[in-house]
């Protein structure tokens, strides 16, 4: 008996759906943007499979380019980052996570907006990463605003950008650039991290797994190896979050109970106005 084309072809769709999905699952944190190049040129490949089909010259050589240039954009992040792209794909399965409610009995310290005030309006330096908690809340304006009220109060404020914050590479640097924010002060991993302990405040807005210090010294972490901004060695740190869960990666970060820490729980934006106004009171 003959299978009807129009049941393969749903067949092929369902089953496509679920590679898709089991596919990225796994995935989280930084590793998000290496998975997105990768689809990128998968999709490049498709395009190409479908000119040799078809025997159209154009959309193979233009599929073939694609997935080119999205296989070398995908290994050179790979290797940015310092992991295999197995390890990237599949670590998740044989990595042992460490879900945020078997911490709950550690203490971590907590402050008002009052108190993260002071500590940023008598620093002399900060230093702000923004995270995907950021762009969620739309809080660009509100951080901008902020960094130029310290300022004016004679604070040195830079922005360190993560290379993958957020979901795709640049996607801080655009955010910021929208609320006119000076290019010169985004500065990168390799700018920050080496007079990073002359910091006297780190403010981590909306990040997570960017500045997990796992990543770079605990071997069995998922996200081992990844470069993170090492604000926990900062003089102190301000960690603005919504709640105590992790990061899109799925595992604890002890930069939530190191005593330097000051935890600040609320939504990005509101936070940040609040401090603001609080700023303008010292």
């Amino acid at each position: 008996m003959a299978v009807p084309n129009g049941f393969l072809l749903w067949l092929l769709a369902v089953v496509g759906l679920a590679l898709g999905v089991l596919f990225v699952l796994p995935v989280g944190g930084a590793d998000v943007p290496i998975a997105i190049s990768l689809l990128n040129a998968f999709t490049g490949l498709a395009v190409a499979a479908s000119g040799y089909v078809l025997a159209n010259t154009l959309l193979i050589v233009a599929g073939t380019l694609v997935g080119a240039s999205g296989t070398i954009l995908t290994r050179l992040m790979a290797q940015a980052m310092g992991r295999s792209l197995a390890n990237i794909l599949f670590g998740a399965f044989k990595a042992t996570t460490v879900a945020a409610h078997q911490d709950e009995q550690r203490s971590v310290k907590s402050g008002t907006v009052e108190d993260v005030a002071i500590l940023l309006g008598y620093a002399n330096n900060v230093v702000v990463v923004p995270g995907y908690g950021l762009a969620v809340a739309q809080a660009q304006h509100a951080a901008r605003e902020l960094v130029s009220q310290l300022e004016r109060r004679g604070v040195s404020v830079s922005y360190g950008i993560h290379p993958v914050a957020g979901r795709m590479p640049g996607h801080m640097n655009v955010l910021l650039a929208e609320a006119d924010v000076p290019y010169e002060q985004l500065k990168e991993l390799d700018d920050i991290n080496p007079g990073i302990s002359s910091i006297d405040v780190a403010l981590v807005v909306g990040a997570n797994d960017v500045v997990n210090p796992g990543a770079r010294d605990e071997p069995s972490s998922p996200i081992y190896g990844m470069p993170i901004f090492d604000v926990d060695r900062a003089k102190s740190v301000v960690f603005m979050k919504r709640s105590m869960r992790p990061g899109f990666a799925g595992v604890d970060n002890e930069l939530l109970y190191n005593p330097k820490t000051t935890l600040l729980f609320g939504d990005a934006k509101d936070s940040l106005t609040k401090l603001l106004a609080a700023v303008k009171q010292l």
